[in-house]
């Protein structure tokens, strides 16, 4: 039996103790720090192989060594891009706030945000409004797209720190009370036609974000339209 204090066992356990910390440390890392794991990563497993291998019966240790490196030289041309893949990522901020109300041509537009924050382009994104609720108001299921900032529909892509405006809605004073907020949405070449009255002062929409190589995680967002045409908060 080992030993618990052989220098065998200490370095086993630091380096397990490594790749607890660097599986802590992933999925918040940025590109370089997700490459710095792999590389620690791979010299880990052939301090573990180099130490551990003549203890197990193996060759000796120069041999090991060389057939370990040898596996991980040709595991990494052969999924060469499926690490590309998980080292830099696209990764999707959806914001709205007050301040992204804007008058504009006589109405109120409220707007959001989709923002790239990871370190690869988003391809292909587009916004959908998938349901909105309310306390007093029956869910309706809306599965339609919400127009980019300027009535663009097309799918966009997003390069790394690049933004998008997209619309949610828009609300016209020179309507008649009680001026009803006009959801963005649309499907294919057709506006898709939704009101929000303010009787029922509170909804939750629902959005999702989606795109060709990004997971879509659906975003809630909290809506209050007053009876004045301007007296809309969103969070």
């Amino acid at each position: 039996m080992t030993n618990p204090k052989s220098p065998e066992m200490l370095t086993t356990i630091l380096v397990l103790a490594g790749f607890g910390i660097c599986a802590l440390i992933w999925p918040k890392g940025r590109a370089r720090t997700r490459t710095t794991i792999l590389v620690l990563g791979a010299l880990g497993i052939e301090a573990l192989t180099f130490l551990w291998g003549p203890l197990l019966g193996g060759p000796d240790k120069w041999n090991i060594l060389v057939s370990v490196s040898t596996f991980l030289a040709v595991f990494v041309a052969i999924f060469q891009d499926e690490i590309q893949t998980v080292i830099h990522h696209p990764k999707i901020e959806v914001n709205v706030a007050d301040d992204l109300i804007e008058p504009a041509l006589g109405k109120y537009y409220i707007r959001g945000t989709v923002k790239n924050v990871g370190d690869r382009r988003a391809k292909r994104c587009r916004v959908k409004l998938l349901k909105v609720e309310g306390q007093n108001y029956a869910t309706q299921q809306i599965h339609a797209y919400l127009a980019w900032q300027g009535n663009t529909r097309e799918f966009l892509t997003l390069c790394s720190d690049e933004h998008w405006i997209f619309d949610i809605g828009v609300r016209d004073p020179a309507e008649n009370a009680p001026f009803p907020l006009r959801l963005s949405t649309y499907i294919g070449t057709n506006n898709v036609a939704h009101e929000l009255l303010p009787r029922e002062l509170s909804y939750r929409l629902v959005l999702a974000i989606y795109g060709d190589n990004i997971p879509s995680t659906p975003h809630t967002v909290s809506l209050r339209i007053g009876a004045a045409a301007n007296d809309i908060q969103i969070s």
